[in-house]
């Protein structure tokens, strides 16, 4: 695991002592940005918002805050990952992680903590990463998720160009993707679609392609109320 700068030398000290950590672990995911776009499987989600919530749970979601001491507010990230039984497998709060690991099978962070992995023994797995892209580029990446959906691309960029521009010209994007499931659903998030396997429903699969959100997008089953919400 790279330490990518996120440890304090305590932590790097403890670490390399102890190569096997059993409990958790605590880290700052170092990206605090002004503006943010989130993608997931393909889709694009703009603005600060709960950008997934199952079964009325927030999994990830961002705030915007003004912090002591700032002049410009700036966007924090809340994780509440947790296994069938409720027990934590990973909690960010404003982008503090704490990291559960006596039943992961891996953790990863890549090089400048851009990107973060989080492999579960049951099968359940979340990876988040974090890019900056001039606004080209970033047409560019939109195309490429989207299988070229040009309508899709077209206004993405254009809403972007306009609202999730950060001072430094560059386009903030988060990306999620990995396997997430509760007692109802089963959900893949890919590249370029998310499938889902409704366990409510005789195991029916589902694939959501690529699709633009201002708002947000829910699956409800009447007796058990809301299932996922995306946004």
């Amino acid at each position: 695991m790279a330490d990518a700068g996120i440890y304090t030398k305590d932590q790097l000290k403890y670490y390399k002592a102890n190569p096997f950590i059993k409990g958790k672990i605590s880290a700052l995911w170092p990206w605090e940005p002004e503006n943010v776009v989130f993608l997931m499987g393909g889709s694009i989600f703009f603005g600060v918002r709960p950008l997934l919530t199952l079964q009325q749970k927030k999994v990830f979601s961002a705030t915007r805050v003004l912090k002591t001491g700032a002049t410009a507010y700036s966007i924090v990230f809340d994780l509440d990952l947790v296994d069938l039984h409720g027990n934590p497998i990973v909690n960010m709060k404003e982008n503090w992680l704490t990291i559960h690991t006596d039943e992961l099978s891996a953790l990863r962070f890549t090089p400048g903590s851009k990107k973060f992995v989080v492999s579960h023994t049951s099968s359940l797995k979340l990876g988040i990463s974090f890019h900056r892209y001039p606004p080209h580029d970033f047409q560019r990446h939109l195309s490429y998720v989207t299988n070229d959906n040009k309508e899709i691309v077209q206004f993405a960029t254009e809403f972007a160009r306009t609202h999730s521009i950060d001072s430094d010209g560059l386009i903030p994007v988060i990306t999620l993707m990995g396997k997430l499931f509760n007692n109802n659903v089963t959900m893949k998030i890919e590249k370029k679609a998310i499938k889902l396997e409704c366990k409510f429903f005789q195991g029916e699969k589902v694939t959501m392609s690529p699709r633009c959100c201002l708002g947000s997008l829910s699956f409800n089953l009447e007796k058990q109320g809301e299932i996922i919400k995306f946004g």
